[in-house]
């Protein structure tokens, strides 16, 4: 006997003592079971937004953020230099125009003696 055979012979077996409402319950439970497993899967595997698309486009993103990052870091870090640059520079030009003023206003009162 094979288990095709023991399976079909199950089943008779299951029909012929099971009441006929029970077995209708039965199948009831099953169909909303399938139903259930149909909305899991087209939540799971939906081309458009399902989870494991939302998954794998998480990880591209991460991926992708990982292979900037150290780009990130040289842009940050050029940006400070050029900060500490422009600082330095004002600094100087502010010292540059007040000598400059003070030697202008010192010209003026030399000529007025």
């Amino acid at each position: 006997m094979t288990d095709l055979d023991k399976i079909l012979q199950e089943l008779e077996h299951i029909k012929k003592h099971m009441p006929n409402g029970e077995l209708k319950r039965i199948e009831k439970i099953v169909n909303e079971m399938k139903d259930d497993m149909r909305d899991m899967k087209k939540t799971l595997l939906d081309p458009n937004d399902g989870v494991i698309v939302q998954t794998n486009k998480n990880t591209e993103w991460r991926e992708e953020r990982q292979k900037k990052i150290d780009m990130y870091d040289s842009k940050v870090v050029e940006l400070d230099k050029i900060t500490e640059w422009k600082d330095t520079v004002t600094k100087v030009l502010w010292v540059g125009f007040t000598s400059i003023i003070a030697i202008i206003g010192k010209m003026i009162a030399d000529s007025f003696k």
